[in-house]
Order: C-alpha cells, then sequence, then structure tokens
C-alpha cells in the first residue's frame, strides 16, 4: 500500500465513521449510498447530488480493492479530497441528503404556512360574512325598524312575486329573441 492509499483509506475510515454515526448504522458510506438509491427524484432537487453519488461510489470501490491487496486500486489524490471535502460538508449539513432534508423541511413549512394564511383569510372572511349578516338581521329583527314601517309592510314583494317578475322578464328576452331570429330569418 502506497502513501495516497493510506491516505484515502484513513480518510474513507474517518468519513464511514462519522455516517455510521449519524445513521446509526454498521455501514457508514454504504448507507450513505443506499438512502441515495431510495431517493430516485432527488437528482433532479440536489445540486451535485449525481455528481456526489459517483463519488462516493468510486472511493468505495477503490478502497475496497486497497484493502483486498489488489494491484492498481487506481487510487488518486482528488480521491482523498474528496473524502475530505464530503466529511467536511457532512458535518456542515451540506452534503446532498442534509440538502434534500432542508428542501424538503422547507417545502413542508411552506404548505403549513400556505395552510394557515387560507385557513386564517378564511377565519376573517367568515367573521366579516357574519358581522355584515348580524348587521343586516339586526337591522330588521330591531322593533324600531317595524314600528315605524308597518304602514309599508305591504310595499315589500314577498319571494313567489319576486320569482315571477324574474321568470316573466326570461320569458320575454327569450321571444325577443326568437322572434328577432326569425325576422331576420324571413
Amino acid at each position: 500500500m502506497n502513501e495516497i492509499e493510506r491516505e484515502l483509506v484513513e480518510e474513507y475510515k474517518k468519513l464511514d465513521l462519522l455516517l455510521k454515526d449519524k445513521f446509526n448504522s454498521e455501514t457508514g458510506v454504504s448507507e450513505y449510498i443506499a438512502r441515495m438509491d431510495d431517493e430516485v427524484r432527488a437528482f433532479h432537487i440536489v445540486d451535485d447530488w449525481e455528481r456526489d453519488y459517483r463519488k462516493l461510489k468510486h472511493i468505495r470501490h477503490v478502497r475496497n480493492k486497497i484493502m483486498h491487496d489488489e494491484d492498481d486500486s487506481f487510487c488518486e489524490e482528488s480521491d482523498i479530497d474528496f473524502a475530505e471535502e464530503f466529511y467536511d460538508r457532512v458535518l456542515g449539513m451540506d452534503d446532498p441528503l442534509s440538502r434534500l432534508h432542508e428542501l424538503r423541511e422547507k417545502a413542508r413549512e411552506f404548505v403549513s404556512n400556505f395552510r394557515n394564511e387560507t385557513s386564517e383569510r378564511r377565519q376573517v372572511y367568515d367573521a366579516i360574512d357574519f358581522r355584515e349578516s348580524r348587521q343586516v338581521h339586526d337591522s330588521f329583527d330591531s322593533k324600531e325598524f317595524f314600528d315605524e314601517d308597518q304602514e309599508h309592510e305591504e310595499s315589500f314583494p314577498n319571494t313567489t312575486t319576486v320569482i315571477l317578475l324574474v321568470l316573466l322578464m326570461i320569458t320575454c328576452i327569450v321571444l325577443l329573441i326568437l322572434v328577432t331570429y326569425v325576422a331576420i330569418r324571413g
């Protein structure tokens, strides 16, 4: 095992332990990769998801080759850099799964706020409607209104009269349209 391979193994171990603790799992990096596999749509949502996924699989593969004493592990300095950088990103909660979790929390918060705002608006509208209907009801329900306007009681048309008048108007309009149509067609 050369120096670069030793460094990668050390950085990989450090990352693996961190992820084991994070997920309370026996397999740290493998667990992380499995969770990424489970999140099929996250590829389109989280920046660099695919890059990180491929690099994690790559460094796991290279580390396994090193540990099984295979020649040509193809370990590069960039693999070590990625393992170190990814470790720091996991600690800073800037890794793909943490960002996905954060995006989901923001989406839940947005939906919750939207529901609360809608509910609050509905309550305000209901309160306004109640007040307005109560004011109208109170004005018609007050004894003074009926005492003063008893002589005008007959001047208010009842519901049946209003409906009949509306139906008569609609019939007249339909007849007018028919007469006009017949006259034009001639």
